[in-house]
């Protein structure tokens, strides 16, 4: 054991390179190599109650807090392959990237750049990583524009069976007002 720290101590300037110089020039090396830019987006939300019947939205967890809802919904559906289509159709009409390239490299680390997280019980925040900002706000622009159609089409299609069933309940009861008023 002397003799390694010896050596160690003989040696202090080449280890003094090793240890800090080095990892200290190549993390400048990477991040002039290699910039990367981010965005912000943080949406509030609301516990939907459209109904006094039901407390919760559909398919939302009565345990858990409005954002933790909507970061489980936004998870699943950015995991999609439909979420892929509409982003990648709604940037390039917006014209969003420089070249194809740029576009097939945004599109494939798009599930390790784009983060979700609760920032408090009402507080969602995503988080996009990219070469540039502008392709950053407009991935974030974008999920946020598909994933407000699909809870818009969410809350219809609740409206519509709601509505549904109580128009049924109404026609039923209704004939059966009739029958006995006869």
């Amino acid at each position: 054991m002397i003799k390694y720290v010896e050596i160690l101590f003989r040696h202090r300037l080449r280890f003094l390179i090793l240890l800090l110089i080095l990892p200290a020039e190549l993390s400048i090396g990477a991040a002039v190599l290699y910039p990367h830019n981010s965005a912000v987006s943080s949406l509030w939300v609301d516990t939907p109650t459209y109904f006094s019947v039901s407390p919760s939205a559909t398919g939302w967890s009565q345990y858990l807090t409005p954002a933790q809802n909507t970061v489980d919904a936004l998870n699943q559906m950015v995991k999609t392959d439909a979420f892929y289509k509409s982003l990648k159709t709604e940037l390039d009409d917006k014209h969003a990237f420089k070249n194809a390239g740029e576009r097939d490299a945004t599109m494939t680390s798009l599930s390790t750049d784009l983060r979700i997280a609760t920032a408090g019980s009402h507080l969602v925040t995503i988080i996009h990583t990219c070469v540039r900002t502008a392709i950053c706000i407009s991935v974030l622009t974008a999920t946020v524009h598909i994933y407000r159609t699909w809870f818009a089409g969410q809350q219809r299609a609740q409206a519509a069976v709601a509505i549904d069933f109580y128009t049924r309940q109404l026609t039923a009861q209704q004939s059966k007002l009739s029958a006995a008023q006869k």
